[in-house]
């Protein structure tokens, strides 16, 4: 930059010849020099902003062909990035090659402090002359770009400089010195503010296990914008995120503190801390739906529920096992299905030799970094303890019958082995490993209106293993008795 500087200087000096006198013209206000906009308030520390400096009440008869000036500024509180030539010098221009004009700067320190040193000149034509037209008027000499580089942070005040416009000279083509006079500039900027931390959490009275929903979205920047928050927990747990919620879940009771700390655009930090209070673990409950009384060869649902506070969990489930008189008798936990959050399904088919007694079903989920066990007991009888257990319905190896004073139950008939042993006019009487069973002959087309191509046989005590066989044989069993009353 220095040789630039001197460049400035011989290129002063040949054309000009550095003046000696100063051209007075009593009728003409001197040439102004002013920098424009003449106060700049900043608002953060690493903004941007450009001022003009200016020259005005330039006549034609001035014959103006070169300037410089110094602005002086606190380096403290700013630094220059970037300055260039203004166009008004551009648009007089004595040659039609270029350069037109020479422009030049320089920054500078000593005995005027911080400053810029500008220099301008309108270059003469080849002739070493400025046969016009001359420049006039009003207009932008050069554009000074500064960054703020540092702010105040409350409780101090503002802070502030002078832009000191200083040593302003302008040569008309004679050399000789016009008047001038200059117009400093003004800037201030503001303190920076602490962000105001805040923060909510739901619910008000959480306990051990349960997640908790803070929420630091009322936290606000006066003079800006959050870009971070750090949550803190009495367990070590550190939580570094831009999102203002967050969930956490406390594994003990008893009174927790939480911190938290924000960090605005300024890298301004404001913390708060509020102490939790937390109350013992409310364990996680499992519900058993299932009936109390079973038979060999039922298809049995079990429904299971599992919640926390009373609302439904997500949980894992560990096992569901099955056992008889104190040993286990099957392992269920593949068959179960889930249905909802929270609720299963638990599909069941009692062999049909199974042993009559009490069974017990035990679940075991874990959730919330607890686990939980529930159990339901439930009696498997060997046989269907009625006198009138009508068969409703046959479909798909599923028999539906209804009990009486207990009301429906689903068997599977491969685990039954029914055997069809009498027909009369309306009844087919049918033994089973569970007991008797009764079909309503006269509804028989409904039971069978979906099976299709069904050898008919002549027996009438035949054992059934499968649902195609059994009621073939009831349809068999009811022409032959048809066929013998008719003779």
């Amino acid at each position: 930059m220095k040789k630039f500087a001197y460049l400035w200087l011989i290129a002063l000096t040949l054309i000009l010849a550095i003046p000696t006198q100063i051209k007075l013209t009593l009728a003409q206000e001197p040439i102004t020099f002013k920098v424009e906009p003449e106060n700049y308030y900043a608002q953060k520390k690493g903004e941007t902003f450009t001022v003009n400096i200016t020259i005005n009440n330039v006549a034609a008869t001035d014959r103006l062909v070169g300037i410089e000036f110094r602005l002086g500024y606190n380096s403290t509180l700013l630094k220059v990035v970037n300055v260039t030539e203004g166009p008004f010098f551009k648009q007089f221009n004595q040659t039609s090659t270029p350069p037109t004009t020479f422009f030049i700067y320089y920054l500078e320190t000593g005995i005027w402090g911080s400053h810029i040193l500008v220099g301008a000149i309108l270059m003469p034509n080849s002739t070493g002359k400025w046969p016009g037209p001359m420049p006039e008027g009003n207009g932008t000499i050069a554009q000074i770009t500064f960054k703020a580089i540092y702010q105040p942070i409350e409780p101090a005040p503002p802070v502030n400089c002078t832009l000191n416009l200083f040593n302003a000279t302008a040569v008309d083509d004679s050399k000789n010195k016009l008047p001038v006079e200059e117009i400093d500039g003004y800037y201030e900027i503001i303190e920076a503010l602490y962000p105001i931390s805040i923060y909510t959490y739901t619910p008000l009275m959480p306990t051990a296990g349960q997640t908790v929903t803070f929420d630091a979205s009322q936290s606000y920047d006066p003079d800006g914008s959050i870009i971070w928050y750090h949550w803190e927990f009495e367990d070590g747990t550190k939580i570094n995120t831009t999102d203002p919620i967050i969930k956490y879940t406390f594994n003990t009771s008893g009174w927790h503190d939480v911190t938290l700390t924000i960090k605005d655009i300024d890298n301004l930090t404001s913390t708060i801390t509020k102490t939790v209070e937390v109350g013992a673990p409310t364990p996680i409950e499992i519900s058993i739906d299932a009936g109390e009384l079973h038979f060999r060869g039922e298809i049995c649902d079990y429904t299971i529920l599992i919640t926390h506070l009373g609302r439904p969990i997500k949980p894992k489930i560990l096992y569901a096992l099955l056992y008889y008189e104190g040993t286990l008798y099957t392992n269920l936990t593949q068959n179960i299905e889930i249905i909802e959050t929270g609720l299963y399904h638990l599909p069941f088919t009692i062999p049909g030799n199974a042993s009559s007694g009490t069974y017990v079903l035990l679940i075991k989920a874990e959730a919330l970094g607890m686990e939980a066990s529930a159990i339901k007991s439930f009696y498997i009888s060997s046989t269907l303890a009625s006198l009138k257990n009508t068969v409703d319905n046959i479909d798909n190896n599923i028999m539906t019958v209804i009990i009486p004073d207990l009301g429906i139950v689903k068997l599977n008939v491969t685990e039954i082995n029914p055997i069809v042993k009498t027909i009369n006019d309306t009844t087919a009487e049918i033994d089973t490993t569970v007991g008797t069973l009764y079909v309503d002959v006269t509804q028989l087309g409904d039971i069978t209106n979906e099976i299709k191509d069904i050898e008919i046989s002549s027996q009438t005590l035949l054992y059934i293993a499968t649902l195609f066989a059994l009621i073939a044989a009831i349809l068999a069993a009811i022409i032959l008795f048809l066929t013998k009353k008719t003779k």
